[in-house]
């Protein structure tokens, strides 16, 4: 018996046919072009980007991408910190995310456990001298690589300095300043380490006067994972990448 409610089946040629993915975006467009949009974007937004896709990763993953961002201009200013985070001495380096947050990255595995020196040029930041194991000095000199974070094996310099720091102020006009502050949590204390900007102006009569831009807490130490602690900071400088 013919059944008038049967579905109909369509020929085949108006099936639904399955399409493989399509490019798009990025992925057009020459490689060339595809770096110089990117130049563009911040480089806290390329982790995100590098998921993307293959193709995205190596772009993002470029030497290229780095000279061109310097090139065009579109370098940010990004905030490096080394400090110690007892009772594990060995320095560690973070870096402020744009909330504020001290992230860390990863270390600097020929940098000297303490008394180094810092210079902070575009891109990186050197690392120089500093004192090893029973306070021998060492003449080393490291880089590490700012944006791949990553650090050049050390070379050796004539005369090495294990006494002094280069600091600098983030600009001319404005300061950093650091304080470690304890706290009660649940019982035990913790340790919370606040940043603040401060612009500095020069008013008639030679006074300097200056104004909180932002201050917050930018790293804490969690009292159940460090019974013993302490939070020192070594080096801190905008660098450029």
């Amino acid at each position: 018996m013919f059944n008038s409610y049967a579905p109909e089946v369509p020929p085949d040629n108006k099936r639904r046919k399955k399409t493989s993915p399509s490019l798009s975006g990025l992925s057009l467009l020459p490689d060339e072009i595809a770096l110089i949009c990117l130049a563009r974007v911040s480089r806290f937004d390329h982790a995100a980007l590098s998921l993307v896709s293959k193709s995205h990763r190596s772009l993002v993953a470029s030497p290229e991408l780095f000279y061109l961002r310097r090139k065009m201009g579109c370098t940010n200013a990004s905030l490096y910190v080394c400090m110690c985070v007892l009772p594990d001495p060995a320095p560690r380096w973070f870096i402020l995310t744009p909330n504020r947050w001290l992230n860390p990255i990863p270390s600097n595995p020929y940098q000297a456990p303490g008394s180094s020196c810092f210079v902070a040029v575009d891109g990186g930041i050197y690392v120089i001298g500093g004192l090893i194991d029973d306070g021998i000095p060492t003449s080393d000199v490291s880089f590490l690589d700012c944006y791949s974070h990553t650090c050049m094996a050390p070379c050796h310099i004539h005369e090495y300095t294990s006494s002094f720091r280069i600091g600098k102020l983030i600009r001319r006009d404005y300061i950093r300043v650091w304080r470690v502050q304890a706290v009660r949590y649940m019982g035990r204390e913790s340790l919370d380490l606040w940043s603040a900007e401060i612009s500095l102006e020069r008013r008639v009569g030679g006074e300097i006067w200056g104004k909180i831009e932002w201050s917050n807490v930018v790293f804490k130490v969690d009292p159940f994972l460090h019974s013993s602690h302490s939070v020192k900071v070594l080096y801190a400088a905008s660098v450029y990448v």
